[in-house]
């Protein structure tokens, strides 16, 4: 269980820097190590594991004080799973949505596709087109329609919480794009997106127009951006896909590079406004060895993915 006073510490932190815009590109580990707990437990929801509906997961457990509710849509192509919570020690609604499973991770990748359809946010909100990646793109968009409705819901519930996203894996991914359609679709203020071992969502058009929203550094125009931290661990190979520049797929900033072997190793802030780094995770060949990808911030995903099965 977590300490309440550090609780009451992390919720500062939070509002102190959401307000501040991040602007000093301040990364907290502490934060982050919070909004991992999170995606794990989203691996407890859906067509993956058991737990979320009740709270009744182990990593749940680290927080007593939830209320949450499952969305999950299964087809032959697409398979969305994720929750979104109420956290009372905290005051903080929490969308979070999960990756592949942890033990499917290579076929993952083996089968991961490299093609590119029009993402229509970029036209209507934007001055140019671009494209994401479909299969990414099409993944939330099976489930948009309640991510929307339970996210409502839970703001009306508690107007005086702040909102965040989260996820790991392909729903690094996910939570990114949702964060785009929640902002500029309802309005919703997002008040964070940390992500950890996120794989690319499109061609630079479409970075550059997600790095007008969400980011650590002030717009041109002066307008505010969403704090947002990729998180990377080491040589985890997902971050590095589907490969740039041979076919064309780019990062918004900004991420956040662990730079050992060790979950909780020493970590850097990467470039605010060049999401492709060559200092951080970039610097290294894609690597077939997903064992980076599967511990993040001393969570170690596989140990969690097995008690959800319980």
């Amino acid at each position: 269980m977590v300490h309440p006073g550090r609780l009451y510490v992390l919720a500062a932190v939070v509002s102190f820097a959401t307000a501040n815009n991040q602007s000093q590109n301040l990364y907290s580990e502490d934060i982050g190590e919070y909004f991992v707990d999170y995606a794990g437990a989203s691996y407890c929801a859906g067509n993956l594991g058991n737990g979320v509906d009740k709270w009744s997961c182990s990593v749940c457990k680290k927080h007593p004080n939830v209320n949450a509710t499952a969305i999950y849509h299964h087809s032959t192509a697409y398979n969305f799973n994720g929750f979104v919570a109420y956290d009372y020690d905290t005051n903080m609604v929490i969308l979070s949505i999960a990756g592949t499973d942890p033990f499917d991770i290579k076929n993952w990748i083996s089968d991961l596709n490299f093609f590119k359809v029009d993402y229509d946010l970029c036209t209507k909100h934007g001055n140019e087109t671009c494209n994401a990646h479909g299969g990414f793109l099409q993944t939330y968009e099976v489930a948009k329609v309640e991510v929307r409705s339970v996210v409502e819901y839970y703001l009306n519930l508690h107007p005086s919480a702040t909102f965040h996203i989260t996820g790991h894996s392909l729903g690094a991914i996910l939570a990114v794009l949702a964060a785009v359609d929640l902002h500029l679709e309802m309005g919703v203020d997002v008040a964070s997106v940390y992500t950890m071992g996120q794989p690319r969502g499109g061609d630079a058009a479409w970075a550059n127009f997600v790095s007008l929203y969400l980011g650590n550094s002030n717009r041109d125009d002066g307008k505010s951006r969403i704090p947002y931290y990729r998180i990377t661990h080491y040589t985890d190979p997902v971050p590095q896909l589907p490969p740039s520049p041979v076919f064309e797929f780019f990062h918004p900033p900004q991420e956040v590079y662990y730079t050992g072997l060790g979950s909780l190793s020493k970590h850097k802030s990467c470039s605010p406004t060049d999401g492709e780094d060559r200092s951080c995770s970039d610097k290294h060949f894609i690597d077939g060895d997903v064992v980076m990808h599967l511990e993040y911030i001393g969570f170690d995903f596989v140990s969690n993915y097995l008690s959800c099965k319980l």
